[in-house]
């Protein structure tokens, strides 16, 4: 059907539409969507006019641009339209049809928004269906399948390359975590400076920390100072059954051998002559002196602490 043919039948369509009130028609420039501050007084009269109506409206484009664009634009013009006027009479009382986009001349002709006012909501529904059945014929046309509820899709992409890309940043996740896996768990057994220096204070030994090269050194950690008889222990045993290992760091040598056996929570409860130098006089005199009567007092005791802390900060001293 040639472009007259499809002029004849549109005007045949839309003389067979549900009766309504005269529609308003609001002209654009070429890819204009907003409404000239007249078109606005002429849209507030024909509400005013057409109180208490059911509004249809369906914006158009020429193929200026293609047919894509082309609808959007003619999209974009209704929407704005529409939520002009559900302003003044609420969402129930509009309908949109679909956006069409009309090729041929006069193409200003076809740069515009077409509004209609029925009295009840049936006419309304009616009037919607053979706007869409008319638009459908119109892009017939363009060899393109006019998508539904073109004006409220949103431009989402292709899912597949969406797809795409979610699996690719799950190969790079999983990639990162492998790669750093080794050195977050050396981080996790590393010994703090204070916790090395309290390691090396009862063993009088400095501890071997984890590294990346040495991975079959002893590593002693927090966790393993549970037992004096076992602080440290070996990883793994040694590859070759010959070569005897070298016994690791013991708490042994800072107790009594009566205290030897016991666990650090143990120890921390027991009088200070439990610890290697220190005789029951002593723990007497320091009951006397500074009310300290077990290990864990001897450790909070404030002179202690305030020593503690100035021989540390005199070594960053100027």
């Amino acid at each position: 059907m040639g472009l007259p043919g499809r002029i004849v039948l549109f005007v045949f369509l839309a003389a067979a539409a549900p009766a309504g009130a005269a529609p308003l028609r609001i002209s654009y420039n070429l890819q204009s969507t907003d409404p000239t501050e007249d078109q606005l007084a002429a849209l507030t009269s024909y509400i005013r006019d057409n109180k208490g109506s059911y509004f249809l409206l369906q914006g158009f484009a020429c193929d200026t641009g293609g047919f894509r664009v082309s609808l959007k634009i003619a999209s974009q013009r209704q929407d704005k339209i529409q939520a002009l006027i559900q302003k003044e009479v609420g969402r129930d009382h509009t309908a949109l049809a679909n956006p069409a986009v009309i090729e041929g001349e006069p193409r200003i002709e076809h740069r515009k928004l077409e509004i209609e006012a029925f009295k009840t909501p049936e006419a309304l529904a009616a009037a919607v269906r053979l706007a869409n059945e008319n638009t459908a014929r119109f892009h017939s046309a363009f060899q393109v399948e006019t998508p539904p509820e073109t004006h409220n899709e949103p431009e989402d992409g292709h899912p597949l390359l969406w797809l795409g890309l979610l699996l690719a940043a799950l190969v790079i996740v999983f990639i990162y975590f492998i790669l750093t896996g080794n050195e977050r768990k050396r981080r996790r057994h590393a010994l703090t400076p204070e916790q090395a220096e309290a390691v090396q204070a009862i063993t009088g030994e400095a501890p071997v920390q984890p590294s990346q090269k040495t991975r079959k050194h002893r590593i002693v950690t927090a966790e393993s100072v549970i037992e004096p008889a076992a602080f440290v222990k070996e990883l793994k045993p040694m590859a070759s059954k010959k070569k005897a290992s070298k016994p690791g760091p013991t708490i042994k040598k800072a107790l009594d051998k009566a205290y030897e056996n016991r666990s650090l929570g143990e120890i921390a409860k027991s009088p200070v002559h439990s610890l290697q130098g220190l005789t029951p006089r002593h723990s007497k005199m320091l009951e006397e002196a500074f009310g300290v009567k077990t290990v864990e007092d001897l450790a909070g005791l404030k002179y202690f602490e305030l020593a503690r802390a100035i021989t540390v900060l005199a070594r960053y001293e100027d």
